[in-house]
């Protein structure tokens, strides 16, 4: 995927308010969480083929500068935090503060 010099502008712009890890910086790479389940890897699979096929850039299981906050997956072009939730009987799983769509549930966008 190659980008303009604009897009490159928005996608550094969203790292640095998102405070971005440097470590988490790989644009269109599906990370995988040692503790995250089939069905969550699967749903993030699918969002983060979605976003490449529609030309825009994505980080997955990217963490902010201080490692407290952890995002699924962010949507570099449009600034937009995607959190992936998997319903679960055992335990409920914890949004971080700056997502701005969530999947999994009926609330989804």
């Amino acid at each position: 995927m190659k980008l303009t010099k604009k897009q490159m502008e928005t996608i550094n712009k969203t790292m640095r308010e998102l405070n971005i890890d440097r470590d988490s910086r790989q644009l269109n790479c599906i990370k995988i969480h040692p503790a995250e389940s089939k069905k969550h890897f699967d749903m993030k699979c699918e969002i983060a083929f979605s976003l490449y096929n529609n030309n825009k850039p994505f980080l997955t299981e990217a963490f902010a500068n201080n490692r407290k906050q952890k995002f699924d997956i962010i949507d570099l072009l449009e600034n937009e935090v995607i959190e992936c939730v998997v319903k679960s009987n055992t335990r409920r799983e914890k949004i971080p503060a700056k997502v701005t769509k969530i999947y999994g549930t009926e609330r989804d966008n």
